[in-house]
């Protein structure tokens, strides 16, 4: 039996959860993403719970007797998007599927059908989604839309737009707390403001943009031969997610006293702010912001978590991360898209070394450190900034895996506190730091430069570490590449204590 279908998604969602440098802002958006694709909101449009076939990971799916009353849904809901949440942007894609065989092919060749049509709509229309401006109105400096209301706390006129972000902003904080243990409510809490996420006397401050997606996940859900399946995979992926996400605030909370001995945090209502937030949550997708030092360690917890969940058909699952790590004042929105970017990234070098694209391919993470602004794409930045002649002085991405070899994330810890570590005796750094900033200049010089270095180091007995089956403590670059300048990157943007044990047994 066929089943007239909608199946809704919602579009931009970059620039309207990231388009704001104001935390609150990006808080109250996210929840608002969240809440137009919930099953309550969709039951609020007049439809049953049953007509929901499922909902999560940034669409949903609900079938109808018949066309008219799915083209009656549609109606009713963009309505109610502009009037409760203007500057949202829905896209749909309307069909029929056959609900009763659905093990059959026609259920897998409507589904596809469905969302090929939902990819075209999304290039093809462009909806109204606030209401049209009067004759002559003066635009919001925070969101370009016509000025309607007055920001009592901030004491300015801004678009209804970001008047629904900021009062969505609260019922985003309340969800959020359910991340913190129940016995630690009343200890520790999350922060609207950048500014509070942590900080260093006498150093730049800096935070990290953390965005980490599934595996795969695409292929996997074009697989699923019938709505059941769907709504299995698409709840394990979810549940999978926000229970990846507790363990890491829960890791947090029991390592509380190791990060303020680094990290000034800061207080509110007698409570500890955490150092992270998340902002949007949804399916396999999530990004959290931190403070810039922990951002890459918080990203390889969070993907171990991940990794320790299964599919509903039982397959392990693996994300990719990537970790954009940038001043306080830098645009939040290309902070995200660099993260989002760098993600990217990992996830090619993930199918350029791996053959079984679906199953066996691990987790993989990569970050980039702005020391000021930037231009350009990622691939022009590190050409650019990152190559000295042939040599490549980046090794990342990196893969989490406990081994030895040059691409293992694990590795690349032990050997950073190798390189930075203290004589037992002592109690001082090994390696002098006049000699590791000078082996950070030397890394971008000719090979007569090189050469030199490790004439000294040879002279002054200091030993760098090396990765097994290489030799670069004798040369620096292998194959015209060095793992050291990650090295020296890695240092000063994660934990100190977590360095001192090496790798995490």
């Amino acid at each position: 039996m066929n089943r007239w279908t909608v199946l809704i998604d919602t579009t931009s969602i970059q620039h309207y959860v990231f388009g704001s440098n104001k935390l609150k802002e990006n808080i109250g958006a996210s929840h608002i993403i969240s809440l137009v694709l919930s099953d309550e909101f969709l039951i609020s449009t007049g439809v049953h719970k049953e007509q929901i076939v499922y909902c999560g990971g940034g669409n949903a799916m609900l079938f109808f007797d018949g066309e008219d009353n799915a083209k009656e849904f549609v109606k009713k809901y963009s309505l109610k998007l502009i009037i409760e949440f203007p500057g949202v942007v829905p896209a749909f894609a309307i069909g029929e599927i056959n609900f009763i065989d659905e093990n059959d092919e026609g259920f897998q060749a409507g589904k596809d059908a469905l969302f090929k049509l939902l990819n075209e709509n999304k290039s093809k229309y462009i909806p109204q989604v606030i209401p049209l401006s009067h004759g002559f109105t003066a635009e919001c400096h925070r969101s370009g839309y016509t000025l309607d209301v007055w920001d009592e706390n901030d004491s300015e006129y801004v678009s209804s737009v970001i008047e629904c972000k900021l009062n969505y902003s609260e019922d985003a904080n309340k969800k959020v707390i359910s991340f913190i243990p129940c016995d630690k409510i009343d200890k520790y809490c999350f922060t609207e403001s950048f500014e509070h996420l942590g900080s260093t006397d006498n150093e730049n401050s800096h935070i990290a943009v953390v965005f980490a997606d599934g595996n795969s996940m695409g292929e996997r859900f074009k697989q699923t031969k019938s709505a059941k399946e769907i709504w299995e995979l698409s709840n394990s992926v979810n549940e999978a997610t926000t229970k990846a996400f507790k363990k890491l605030i829960a890791r947090i909370i029991s390592e509380i006293d190791k990060i303020e001995k680094e990290i000034t945090l800061s207080k509110e209502d007698g409570k500890t702010i955490l150092p992270i937030r998340p902002i949007f949550i949804g399916g396999d997708d999530i990004v959290f912001v931190c403070d810039g030092r922990l951002g890459i360690y918080f990203a390889k917890i969070f993907l171990e978590e991940f990794e320790k969940h299964k599919f509903s058909d039982g397959v392990c699952m693996t994300a990719c991360a990537g970790i954009a790590i940038v001043g306080k004042k830098f645009p939040f929105y290309r902070a995200h898209l660099l993260s989002e970017k760098l993600c990217k990234n990992a996830k090619t070098e993930r199918k350029k070394t791996e053959k079984n694209k679906l199953e066996g391919n691990g987790s993989w993470i990569d970050y980039h450190i702005s020391y000021g602004g930037y231009s350009g794409s990622l691939d022009e930045i590190r050409k650019k900034q990152f190559t000295a002649g042939k040599k490549n002085l980046l090794m990342r991405p990196y893969k989490l895996i406990n081994n030895d070899v040059e691409t293992s994330f694990d590795l690349l810890i032990k050997n950073t506190s190798q390189l930075f570590k203290k004589d037992n005796k002592t109690g001082k750094q090994s390696i002098p730091n006049s000699k590791i900033k000078e082996l950070r200049e030397i890394l971008t010089k000719g090979e007569a430069s090189i050469a030199m270095l490790i004439k000294e180091f040879e002279a002054r007995e200091i030993s760098l570490p090396d990765i097994k089956g290489k030799d670069y403590k004798t040369s620096l670059f292998c194959d015209n590449k060095t793992p050291y300048f990650d090295m020296l990157e890695l240092y000063e943007f994660y934990p100190k204590y977590e360095l001192e044990k090496g790798v995490r047994k």
